[in-house]
């Protein structure tokens, strides 16, 4: 690979720990080859990663390849596809195109869409203010709309529909898996979870207009229409830039993006013949691209790239910066409190020893392993609910790091290594009692903890 390159990319993830940007990982495709890619511990390449959003660049593929089997059209009106519902008179003018433009009519989000049982129902007899087509509105229930439209006519959901004609093909990993409503219909605009290079791969099959080792899987020209620009959008930066069907445009000439809150990309750069995919847990999403645009896509514009020679560097999320020499008092070990009610079902806590915290989650122990100055990786066992985006909730796989500020206060940093999250548990022991806080790092205020000694 070019050094200029290897430079480029060096000088990005080192803005990136610098500037505290909260990557996960990152993979650079040039000229059909992996270029480069970093890994933050405690993620590893072989996890699944929430996309949050960046889901909804899939859904639209799903609707492409069934509009190439001639099953959907843009112009189909959705009262033609789901008949039968009592509906505001624009309903009835909505078509496809318009759930793939986000200008659905809608001034705010249907939110009854999503926790309800029928979303599909909900969606048609909600009101729309607006002619469809006439305004944009950012709104995760139209993808929604299109992955029920993708199984009406397919009679698979987009995941299942995908499978043969997209993911096997271009050898993205088979345990990928998306969240579903209640019918069973996956949520589309939320929901897939997925490795970052299987992003990669999805981001090169795009650059490569639908064609994979001489195969053309999907028609370019869908391809095309749908990374262009279809309608205007609104917000600042890359997001001022128009929007196509469930892609973003730019602010580079040619570019444009899948994105998921909270940093999840896949970048396609044409006239570079390159492809960036990101995972991360960072509030400042055009940060990340500022620093591409500026650090990488001018050496990207000029170098080419050799295969079998991919950069591979390694980094880590800051672990707990507290005093090493620090340790729990003797009288604390072992002693379990009893926490008062939360919204985190967390029961009781009992310290271990220093790095081994035991938490009683809706009435059974989950013990957390946690490292001085590095990341322990644990299974706690928890029953997942669903990962709409910004709730805060205990997952399953965490790494853990702590530090202890004396001999009866401390920190337990959590990074959930299947998504976007990085919790903390602060808690400060008084005799009988304890008190502090959990927190997140990307949604909800701090939730307060108390309890005292279980006697």
């Amino acid at each position: 690979m070019s050094q200029k390159i290897r430079d480029a990319f060096t000088k990005f993830i080192d803005r990136a720990v610098e500037k505290n940007y909260g990557l996960h990982s990152v993979i650079l495709m040039k000229d059909g080859d992996k270029a480069a890619e970093c890994f933050w511990k405690p993620y590893r390449p072989e996890y699944n990663h929430m996309l949050n959003s960046l889901s909804k660049s899939f859904t639209s593929v799903g609707s492409l390849f069934a509009m190439q089997e001639g099953l959907l059209s843009p112009d189909d009106l959705l009262t033609d596809i789901f008949p039968g519902y009592i509906t505001c008179e624009r309903m009835k003018k909505l078509k496809v195109r318009h759930l793939l433009t986000m200008t659905t009519g809608h001034e705010s989000e249907p939110d009854a869409v999503f926790g309800c049982e029928d979303g599909v129902s909900a969606f048609m007899t909600s009101e729309l203010k607006k002619e469809p087509g006439e305004y944009f509105l950012y709104n995760t229930p139209s993808t929604y709309m299109v992955s029920a439209v993708v199984k009406k006519v397919t009679g698979l959901p987009v995941f299942e529909y995908l499978r043969p004609r997209l993911f096997d093909k271009i050898g993205i990993s088979k345990d990928v898996w998306w969240e579903s409503c209640p019918r069973g219909i996956p949520y589309g605009g939320f929901g897939f979870n997925i490795k970052t290079e299987d992003i990669a791969l999805f981001g090169q099959f795009l650059l490569n207009r639908g064609s994979w080792n001489g195969e053309q899987l999907l028609d370019p020209k869908l391809i095309d229409t749908a990374t262009s620009r279809q309608t205007y959008s609104v917000g600042g930066g890359d997001w001022a830039c128009g929007y196509g069907w469930q892609f973003w445009i730019c602010q580079p000439r040619g570019t444009y993006r899948g994105d998921g809150a909270f940093g999840q990309y896949v970048l396609v750069m044409p006239e570079q013949n390159a492809v960036m995919a990101i995972t991360s847990g960072t509030h400042d999403m055009q940060a990340v691209m500022t620093a591409i645009w500026e650090i990488l896509l001018p050496v990207l514009n000029d170098e080419k790239c050799s295969s079998g020679d991919t950069l591979v560097l390694s980094r880590s999320l800051p672990t707990v910066n507290s005093d090493a020499n620090s340790q729990p008092r003797d009288a604390l070990i072992g002693r379990p409190y009893q926490l008062f009610h939360n919204p985190l079902d967390i029961n009781g806590i009992r310290v271990d020893s220093a790095d081994k915290i035991t938490l009683t989650i809706k009435g059974e122990e989950r013990t957390i392993r946690a490292g001085s100055c590095e990341w322990i990786e644990n299974d706690l066992g928890v029953d997942t609910p669903l990962s709409v985006p910004f709730r805060i909730m205990l997952t399953p796989h965490i790494a853990a790091t702590i530090g202890w500020w004396n001999d009866h206060t401390f920190e337990l940093l959590m990074a959930c290594t299947r998504n976007a999250y990085v919790q903390k548990l602060n808690l400060k022991f008084a005799g009988d009692k304890v008190n502090g806080e959990f927190s997140q790092n990307l949604a909800g205020p701090p939730i307060n903890l108390g309890g005292c000694v279980l006697r």
